[in-house]
């Protein structure tokens, strides 16, 4: 489905940003004990509630709180939220697959420091160890067996004009210059981006952006019933109208909070900038307490129109659907909850094609299986979550047939990551020098072939 527009992006950021971050927890989810959550668990004090009348982005930001928190107390317990939940600001993380008959014959290890700006790879096979250190003043590689203990590297400044005027450069193809010049422009745009706000700075900037969108668009509120799988109670279906510079601004407030998410929807939906000025976005909201659905329309300069709407806390479980240009892809996630047993599918529904993703845990032993028109397969392992770290234990994984494995792959917070003290400037290095370390590597691989 091709849908290229700035306008989706908006879609799943814009007046339901919240909603669409408490989706994603639905891809490892299991089943609230007791199966669905019905009007009790959902509904919000009504004296708490802002007035969809006098105050509908409160109403609507309130609403959207409540129904993250609830779509997290549905999927609570499932091994893979407390995954996403592990925060650490240093950590290890470690893999080792066997390899026929010899455990431990692949390694790996990445060791992370975010207060110090470090990461440091670690690998081991049988021809031997690589080593990778990276922080703001130096990118390194070493191998021990080959080179020795040295870590021969660069800084990430001024790459293009160094290498092109050094030993190395000279031996460099146009090609391989080409790419270092776009490296340079990655590292000068990464260095210049804005730092991600904190929580608190997040969610006032959210809340400012939300309330100037609705301030400029037309809001109509209707009583009506509000459904909740076969249970129902009086809500209200809110609609907005916003037309293409009130939605501009909103995604311009919306970069500066979620620049990632932004250049990761660019391909959906309709040119926003394509599209007439007034040409109306729509909104329509449906709540009481909580969103039970949403719909939004956002219209394109070719004159498609794009759509998205979500559906939540059915018995089945949650439903998004995507249409642009009569085409529809259709998302579902349905968890099923038991004793010390759950299970869980996503299913995507597109073009006529069927895509499964399976979760099945039956005490520690966790089961995850894919199938689709282009591939299958499945791993399953053992999985341990504490709140300092995890481990996934003898991993089978199986693809067309075939099997490899046991894996391991552990993670443990903390730590540090230590900075190279033996660093070589490859830039730096004269003719002479560079032939010495090229005549070095030659003779130690030659040595490991003829061994």
């Amino acid at each position: 489905m091709s849908l290229k527009s700035s306008t989706y992006r908006l879609l799943c950021l814009a007046l339901a940003l919240a909603l669409a971050l408490a989706l994603a927890l639905t891809l490892g989810g299991c089943g609230k004990k007791g199966g669905f959550l019905g009007v009790a668990d959902l509904l919000a004090d009504g004296a708490e509630m802002p007035s969809p009348d006098k105050d509908p982005a409160g109403f609507l930001w309130v609403n959207g709180q409540n129904t993250l928190a609830a779509l997290r107390d549905r999927y609570a317990g499932s091994p893979l939220a407390a995954l996403g939940d592990l925060r650490a600001e240093s950590g290890v993380l470690s893999l080792q697959m066997a390899e026929g008959q010899a455990p431990g014959a692949v390694s790996a290890k990445i060791s992370f420091d975010r207060r110090a700006g470090r990461i440091g790879l670690e690998t081991q096979t049988a021809q031997g160890r690589v080593l990778l250190y990276a922080d703001s003043g130096f990118f390194g590689v070493s191998l021990p067996e080959i080179t020795g203990g040295s870590f021969y590297g660069f800084a990430p400044e001024d790459v293009f004009e160094r290498a092109s005027n050094s030993a190395l450069g000279a031996l460099l193809e146009e090609d391989a210059l080409a790419s270092l010049k776009e490296l340079e422009g990655l590292l000068d745009a990464a260095r210049a981006a804005p730092g991600i706000p904190g929580p608190e700075e997040a969610e006032k900037c959210l809340k400012e952006a939300l309330r100037e969108l609705l301030d400029a668009a037309q809001v109509t509120v209707e009583p009506s019933t509000v459904a909740f799988g076969d249970q129902e109670t009086d809500g209200c279906i809110l609609t907005v109208e916003a037309d293409s510079a009130a939605m501009a601004a909103f995604r311009e407030r919306l970069g500066r909070v979620f620049p990632g998410l932004e250049a990761a929807l660019a391909s959906y939906g309709a040119d926003l900038d394509a599209a007439s000025p007034a040409a109306p976005c729509r909104g329509v909201f449906v709540a009481n307490g909580c969103l039970t659905s949403l719909s939004l329309s956002f219209p394109g300069g070719d004159g498609s129109t794009s759509e998205i709407a979500l559906d939540f806390f059915t018995e089945q479980g949650e439903t998004l659907t995507l249409t642009h240009a009569g085409e529809t892809a259709v998302l579902k996630s349905r968890p099923v909850g038991g004793q010390d047993r759950w299970s869980h599918t996503l299913t995507l529904e597109r073009g006529g094609a069927i895509s499964v993703l399976s979760t099945a845990l039956d005490g520690e032993q966790l089961t995850l299986s894919l199938d689709s028109p282009q591939k299958s397969g499945s791993i399953s392992g053992a999985l341990r979550v504490t709140d300092s770290g995890f481990t996934f234990d003898n991993a089978l994984i199986r693809s067309g047939g075939a099997s490899s494995g046991p894996l391991t792959v552990s993670f443990a917070a903390g730590g540090s990551v230590e900075k190279p003290t033996d660093t070589v400037d490859i830039f730096s290095l004269s003719e002479t020098e560079l032939s010495a370390l090229l005549v070095q590597a030659y003779t130690a691989l030659s040595r490991d072939a003829a061994g």
